[in-house]
């Protein structure tokens, strides 16, 4: 335990000459020992259904913005609609018509339960990027579904009418980690986004958003989850960035991340598998802050859109093959991998402390970004 505090001093020091990397430190500095990260991606596992349902969202267009805030309306998220993917669904569905045009019609409910969609992670995966949606996964999930479902979440927000999405009688919603019912929480005080960008899974029918909105006259940053079965949005998991949530809140540094692509399907031999993309998630949370392996030299780094510089500094966050657990080891806890756009994304209790979700950009085999959204929470509301 001696030597473990030695080395957490030694971090600590690192971080002296640069503030952004002293409020960063603050995140994990609780933490008591150090141990190092392994490199090895050979055993990642692939995501099954279970609590929460994993989520991705791809290319979406982008709602243009009123409302007070000082950030520009309209800007990033370009539209996609590419890839199909095969999924299994559990539990029976019923019929909805969903956003963006796209109807169904069936009888019965939506499957029981809050915790996961049911959705198995299957064999198939998606179609790569010059096939359009033409496969489509059990239940009808497509990437163009989970668009305009992401599309018809946010405009039912800022309209503070959840009933203009489509949505399972037994849905399930948190903000910052607090079981509330739609209609509640950020539905009474959000105005129309501003900016934002998914990741779409269709393998699992789950999308994640991180989004810039205002609540009132001041911009939030907003993180979302949406899970579907059957058309019907079953699971919103939110985070609401307000002030004193983290130790960065920089809602226009995200907002001006627009210019980075991230939701542009790759070429065939750049994307990602979906085992990769797990395995980067689950090697830089589990070995953190020594899991940043396989991270290109051009990845820069956005928490709650403050920057705090490389991914991989060579100083705190870094690449240690030789080790075993970092001094901040976590688990994700639930994983969406969109292999078409090459986006993963990870969720967990960072530190213990705050609810939180990492986006990798996944390209080539290696990470050229990093973003994080996180809150202060005292649980995740899924677990």
């Amino acid at each position: 335990m001696q030597g473990a505090h030695h080395d957490l001093r030694t971090l600590r020091r690192a971080f002296n000459g640069d503030r952004s990397r002293r409020l960063f430190w603050l995140s994990i500095g609780a933490l008591a020992t150090v141990s190092a990260c392994g490199s090895d991606t050979s055993g990642s596992k692939q995501n099954a259904g279970g609590s929460g349902g994993v989520s991705a969202t791809g290319g979406t267009s982008t709602t243009t913005g009123t409302g007070g805030g000082s950030l520009p309306a309209g800007s990033g998220g370009t539209s996609v609609a590419t890839g199909g993917t095969s999924a299994i669904t559990t539990g029976g569905g019923g019929g909805a018509t969903a956003s963006g045009g796209q109807s169904a019609t069936s009888s019965g409910g939506a499957p029981a339960g809050s915790g996961g969609s049911g959705l198995a992670s299957g064999g198939s995966g998606e179609s790569d990027a010059g096939s359009g949606d033409a496969a489509t996964g059990a239940g009808g999930c497509t990437r163009a579904l989970l668009t305009s479902t992401v599309d018809a979440y946010f405009a039912a927000l800022a309209a503070h009418d959840p009933t203009k999405v489509a949505l399972a009688s037994n849905v399930k919603l948190t903000e910052n980690g607090m079981t509330m019912a739609v209609g509640d929480g950020l539905w009474k005080t959000a105005g129309a986004v501003k900016f934002k960008r998914s990741a779409l899974d269709a393998v699992t029918c789950n999308s994640v958003t991180e989004s810039v909105l205002p609540e009132g006259t001041t911009d939030r940053i907003f993180g979302l989850r949406l899970a579907l079965v059957e058309r019907k949005i079953t699971e919103i998991e939110t985070i609401v960035v307000r002030d004193g949530d983290y130790i960065l809140n920089n809602p226009a540094g995200l907002a001006a991340s627009a210019s980075d692509d991230w939701e542009t399907p790759l070429a065939a031999d750049q994307q990602p598998t979906r085992d990769d993309l797990q395995a980067f998630m689950d090697t830089y949370f589990e070995h953190f802050p020594a899991g940043a392996c396989n991270f290109a030299s051009d990845c820069m780094r956005l928490e709650d859109g403050g920057s705090v510089g490389a991914c991989e500094d060579g100083s705190i966050v870094t690449c240690n093959p030789n080790a075993t657990t970092g001094a901040a080891s976590m688990k994700a806890r639930l994983h969406v991998l969109d292999t078409v756009a090459g986006i993963s994304v990870g969720f967990t209790m960072f530190a213990g402390t705050y609810t939180d979700f990492h986006l990798f950009k996944v390209r080539g085999g290696m990470v050229h970004g990093v973003h994080a959204c996180l809150a202060a929470a005292s649980s995740s509301g899924w677990d």
